[in-house]
């Protein structure tokens, strides 16, 4: 699993994310800051959505999202940085409702 150190290094502001954004979920803990994760949902205009629930999408500045989750690990349940790091797409991992479903070793 790569951790949030991990996440932190790797380039916000690509051709295809000049802006930096991270996406992530109104229904569920899953997040991204690539675009080329995001899926579409089935009605038209297939707005970007959670890949895994079709949940729709906020977004924000990656690094100050980011920074938010650092200055408030307690809102990420008993694994605090390492659930929020876990939901990341690039961990692999389906989405889920609750912080406290992802099981990760502390």
């Amino acid at each position: 699993m790569i951790e949030l150190e991990q996440i932190k290094q790797l380039e916000k502001r690509t051709e295809d994310n000049p802006e930096g954004l991270a996406f992530y979920s109104a229904q569920c803990c899953w997040w991204t800051h690539r675009p080329t994760d995001l899926g579409r949902t089935m009605i038209p205009p297939q707005i970007p959505c959670c890949p895994h629930c079709g949940s729709v999408l906020y977004q924000a500045d990656a690094e100050k999202f980011i920074q938010s989750a650092e200055d408030n690990p307690a809102h990420y349940g008993p694994h605090g940085l390492k659930a929020f790091a876990a939901a990341h797409h690039i961990n692999g991992q389906k989405c889920k409702r609750s912080w406290t479903d992802y099981k990760v070793e502390d």
